[in-house]
């Protein structure tokens, strides 16, 4: 019998690994499960290698040693302060980030004498940093980190600078789409004015003069459905010809004018995704903070602001600090390293004196010996708005587990809790420095990932969060 000659069947691996189409429908050339491959960007793959010790490698002795439950995980910096010549391996060990710079082989030996302190940036108990591994990404030169119990931060690279490595925290910030639950109706006008309803109001762009003119004029406070611009009518101003003139609040035309049941639009507070109680934003602008001093009380310091100018805040309001840094010379790690802290947040006042100067208490940097620069940025004060209760209002410690540089943007996802489990954060295109090192990084959020164009990393977290809940 003749020989017939077959044809071989290869599987060409160009659809990628697909992780969420069923078995039955996934794209042609893809995979759904992958383990110890590399897949390239041209759609191959290389078997991932065993590990090996270094010829002529060098051994590094921890301080400490690690627990049996710390974690220990890697990351490639490429393109280091925009310099594609420089890659470097940032290694997680337990709460401590070490660098090694790979201009030399082997890469043991290019161990950097300068470390970041995860405790630092820790949401909780410190030891809790330790047992999480850190998520980083790269880009535009940077390293950003998150963690399970680890607030976003971003390394910088200055080589001008001792150390040239600066962690720089962010300060993280959503819109506040989602109003607070204050069981009002949105068509019924309420006899009194509850915090909660106040939030919604001034959330939708309402002045607080302009609510209490309302309630003066109307004897009841404005509904939720109403749109406060549309209160506005033309008036006359002295200097000026009548029909330039001017415009004032007028409750009465509001009052007479149609609204249907449908809200009216909100997001003029800002938030802290991570702590909703009280609103960030409205009426209070931020103020700069001229110069600050600090009083030792063996373990936590009292921190006395000086602003430029008057703040207007008493001893009964809290105060949000933003763009705040400072670096000293710590005890921490090997002998001394130079720190990176802050005081950013949401503090007590606990003195006042009425213009423009204000205390409040922190706990003491880590290890703190002296400072290197106690004002590398002074950042600014803002008097924190409305307390907010009810089913809406939540604080966590949880963070996001997974980020991912893509198109420009960072992403984060992955944050354990019910409120924040099913969304995706994005950043505006970050195309340059200013942009990134703003004092707040003002997310935008997605709720649904298939839109998404997203790296599998990130659609993974946001699967497996999504799961859990």
């Amino acid at each position: 019998m003749p020989e017939r000659k077959a044809e071989q069947q290869l599987y060409q691996l160009t659809g990628g690994l697909q992780t969420e189409p069923s078995e039955l429908n996934k794209p042609e050339g893809s995979t759904t499960e992958e383990e110890n491959f590399v897949i390239l960007k041209s759609g191959a793959r290389r078997r991932r290698k065993g590990l090996v010790l270094e010829a002529s490698g060098t051994t590094y002795t921890f301080a400490g040693a690690p627990a049996a439950d710390d974690v220990c995980t890697t990351y490639r910096w490429k393109n280091v302060d925009n310099d594609p010549d420089k890659d470097w391996v940032v290694v997680q060990v337990a709460n401590t980030l070490f660098f090694y710079t790979d201009e030399d082989s082997p890469l043991s030996g290019n161990k950097a004498t300068y470390i970041i302190d995860l405790d630092i940036h820790n949401t909780a108990t410190p030891g809790d940093v330790s047992i999480y591994p850190v998520s980083m990404t790269s880009g535009r030169g940077k390293l950003f980190v998150t963690g399970k119990r680890v607030h976003p931060f971003h390394v910088e690279w200055d080589g001008t600078q001792s150390p040239p490595l600066t962690a720089v925290p962010s300060t993280i910030r959503e819109r506040g789409f989602e109003g607070a639950e204050d069981l009002v109706p949105n068509t019924q006008h309420p006899v009194t004015l509850d915090a909660n309803h106040e939030y919604n109001l001034r959330n939708a762009g309402w002045d607080p003069t302009d609510i209490e003119s309302y309630n003066t004029s109307e004897s009841e406070y404005p509904a939720k459905n109403q749109i406060p611009w549309l209160a506005f009518r033309r008036a006359t101003a002295t200097g000026y010809a009548d029909e330039d003139g001017t415009v004032e609040f007028h409750a009465p035309k509001l009052a007479a004018e149609e609204f249907r049941e449908i809200r009216a639009p909100i997001g003029a507070f800002l938030r802290d995704p991570f702590n909703t109680t009280a609103a960030q934003g409205g009426a209070a602008e931020p103020i700069a903070i001229f110069s600050w001093t600090f009083v030792d009380n063996g373990g936590d310091w009292d921190i006395t602001i000086t602003t430029d100018g008057v703040h207007g805040m008493l001893i009964t309001d809290n105060v949000i600090i933003r763009g705040n840094s400072f670096k000293y010379n710590s005890s921490f790690g090997e002998g001394i390293s130079v720190q990176e802290g802050s005081f950013n947040g949401t503090r007590d006042i606990t003195a006042e004196n009425g213009t423009t100067q204000f205390t409040f208490n922190i706990n003491q940097p880590i290890g703190w010996i002296s400072w290197v620069s106690q004002f590398e940025t002074l950042g600014t004060a803002q008097k924190e708005e409305l307390d907010i209760t009810g089913a809406n209002a939540y604080q966590t410690d949880e963070r996001f587990e997974v980020n991912e540089f893509f198109a420009g943007r960072i992403f984060y996802a992955g944050v354990r809790h019910n409120k924040l489990g099913h969304k995706i954060f994005f950043s505006q295109i970050l195309v340059g420095d200013e942009q990134i090192g703003q004092p707040e990084l003002i997310l935008q959020v997605a709720e649904q990932v298939e839109y998404l164009r997203l790296d599998r990393y990130v659609q993974r977290a946001y699967r497996l969060v999504a799961d859990d809940k």
